[in-house]
C-alpha cells in the first residue's frame, strides 16, 4: 500500500505542477509578439488561446477566479510596447469579453472591462471608454476618463489604432463632459485632455488641435463663471488646465492654429481677470502664495499662446513681452495692477494680436 500510496502522491505533485504550470502559460504573452509590427497566423492563434483560455473565467461568477483573469487579460498589453497590430488583434479577439464586462450590472466588472478597454486603445475599445463617461455610477466615470488619458498615451507612444474622427469622438465626450462634472472627475477629464493635447502623431494633428482647443475653452467657461472668491478652491483644477495647455503650446516641432493659440491666451486672460479682481476686492490669500502660482501659470499660457501665433505668422517670436506678474504680485509692487492691465485690459497688443474685443477681460 505505501508504494501505491507514494505513487499516487508523485502524480498528484506532477498533476499540481503541470497544472500550475499550464496556469502560468495560460496567462502571459511573449513580448516578441506584443510587441511586433505584423501579427501572421501563428501568432494571431497564440493570442486566440491565450484570451479563450482567460474570458470563461473573466466573466464568470467566482469573483477570485474573475479578477485573476481579468489581471491576466490586461497583463501583457501594460508590461510591453503593445503594437498597433498586436492591439487590432487582441481586441478582435477579446472584444467580445470587454463588451460584456462594460455592460455588466456590476461597476467592478465595468471598471475591469475599461482598463482592457482603454490598454487596448483601438476602434472599438474606444467607443467603449467613451460611453463609459456617461456612466451612471460615479466611480465608473471617473475611471473612464483615467482611461481616456490612457488610451492617448498609448496611441502617443505606440501609434494610433483608430481614425482620427473615432478619436476627436472620444475628445469631444471629454469635453462634453467637463462642464457639469464634479472636482475629482473634472480633473480626470482634463488630464486626458492634456495628453490627447500632447499627441504629436500626424495622423491625430486634428484631433490634438481640437482638444487643446476644448481644454482652455471649457476651463475658462470654468473659471469666468465662478465667484472671484472660489479661485483658489478650484486652484488644483485651474493649475492643472494651465500647465497641460502651456505644454502643448510649447511643444516643438508640432503645429498649433491660431484658434487653438487664441483659446490658451484667453484662458490665461480669464485667470488673470480673476487674479486683478480679487486683489483689486481684497480676497487674495494672505501670503498671496496661491495667487502667486494661479498669476505664474496665467500669464506663462499667455506668452506661449502669443510665441505660438507670432511663429504661425512667421514672425519673430523674440518679439512676445515676457511679463513678471507674479512677481510683482509677490513682492506687493504696486505697478502690479497696471502692468496686468497693460497685458489684458483696453487698448493691449495682446487683444489685438488675437482681435479680442477690448472689453474682453477688464469690462
Amino acid at each position: 500500500m505505501r508504494p501505491r500510496l507514494s505513487r499516487l502522491a508523485a502524480a498528484f505533485v506532477l498533476s499540481a505542477v503541470s497544472s500550475a504550470s499550464l496556469a502560468q502559460v495560460r496567462a502571459t504573452l511573449p513580448g516578441s509578439i506584443v510587441e511586433s509590427a505584423s501579427i501572421g497566423a501563428s501568432e494571431r492563434q497564440q493570442i486566440t488561446d491565450f484570451v479563450t483560455a482567460l474570458s470563461k473565467e473573466a466573466i464568470g461568477a467566482d469573483a477570485a477566479a474573475a479578477n485573476r483573469a481579468r489581471a491576466a487579460l490586461v497583463a501583457p498589453i501594460r508590461e510591453h510596447r503593445a503594437s498597433v497590430a498586436f492591439r487590432q488583434a487582441f481586441a478582435a479577439v477579446a472584444l467580445d469579453t470587454v463588451r460584456q464586462l462594460t455592460g455588466s450590472n456590476d461597476p467592478g466588472a465595468r471598471i475591469a472591462g475599461l482598463r482592457i478597454a482603454g490598454a487596448l486603445a483601438t476602434a472599438d475599445t474606444t467607443a467603449l471608454v467613451t460611453d463609459a463617461l456617461s456612466d451612471s455610477d460615479e466611480g465608473v466615470r471617473v475611471y473612464a476618463a483615467s482611461e481616456a488619458r490612457r488610451v492617448f498615451e498609448t496611441t502617443a507612444a505606440n501609434g494610433p489604432a483608430m481614425t482620427e474622427s473615432q478619436a476627436t469622438a472620444l475628445v469631444n465626450a471629454l469635453g462634453s463632459a467637463l462642464p457639469n462634472a464634479d472636482e475629482l472627475f473634472r480633473q480626470s477629464i482634463i488630464r486626458a485632455l492634456g495628453a490627447a493635447a500632447q499627441m504629436d502623431l500626424r495622423e491625430l494633428a486634428g484631433t490634438r488641435q481640437i482638444a487643446l482647443t476644448s481644454l482652455c475653452n471649457s476651463v475658462a467657461a470654468l473659471v469666468r463663471g465662478m465667484d472671484r472668491s472660489d479661485l483658489t478652491t478650484h486652484r488644483d483644477t485651474v493649475l492643472l488646465a494651465t500647465t497641460a495647455a502651456t505644454r502643448a503650446l510649447s511643444q516643438v516641432g508640432t503645429t498649433v492654429p491660431d484658434a487653438a493659440a487664441k483659446a490658451g491666451a484667453e484662458l490665461g486672460g480669464e485667470i488673470l481677470a480673476v487674479i486683478l479682481d480679487r486683489d483689486v476686492k481684497g480676497l487674495n490669500s494672505p501670503d498671496k502664495a496661491e495667487d502667486v502660482r494661479l498669476t505664474r501659470a496665467a500669464e506663462s499660457l499667455v506668452y506661449f499662446a502669443r510665441r505660438r501665433a507670432v511663429e504661425n505668422a512667421k514672425g519673430d517670436a523674440a518679439s512676445v513681452p515676457q511679463t513678471d506678474l507674479a512677481g510683482l504680485l509677490e513682492k506687493g509692487d504696486r505697478s502690479f495692477r497696471r502692468e496686468l492691465l497693460a497685458l489684458i485690459g483696453p487698448g493691449s497688443s495682446m487683444l489685438a494680436q488675437f482681435k479680442l474685443p477690448d472689453n474682453r477681460f477688464v469690462k
